[in-house]
């Protein structure tokens, strides 16, 4: 009999420490400010880029702060207690990737809510948020 080896055989996923933090941030230096980034299997996708290039944003990063995405609707989106990723809340909040978000004015609004204490988020990525 021949056996086939599996060469990338899928690891085990190991179980989700359900640790929330709240209060304190956590370090962002580093590689440490693109794990906010990394996105879940279930986060919602971004809307469609319009078919024509002519109308689409060229410069997402500049009009997101002219734009008012503040603690307000971050706050009003975790009202309802599921925990998201920061790329979930951006894309229903703005239709903005977590990509593009990053260091603008949404990460320092939701930041803001963790470091008020009405926001937790876990340790393990993806990182996820949830209300107090």
């Amino acid at each position: 009999m021949i056996a086939q080896l599996e060469l990338f055989s899928a690891p085990a996923r190991p179980a989700r420490i359900d640790e929330w933090f709240s209060g304190v941030l956590p370090d962002r230096d580093g590689m440490s400010a693109y794990v906010i980034m990394i996105r879940d299997a279930h986060d919602p996708a971004p809307p469609p880029k319009a078919a024509l290039h002519s109308d689409r944003d060229k410069a997402p990063h500049l009009t997101l702060r002219t734009q008012s995405v503040c603690s307000a609707a971050f706050r009003l989106l975790v009202n309802d207690g599921a925990a998201r990723t920061f790329n979930a809340m951006c894309v229903t909040i703005a239709g903005l990737t977590a990509d593009i978000c990053a260091g603008e004015v949404p990460e320092a609004a939701l930041w803001s809510l963790v470091e008020e204490g009405a926001v937790a988020f876990s340790m393990a990525a993806p990182v996820l948020f949830r209300k107090c």
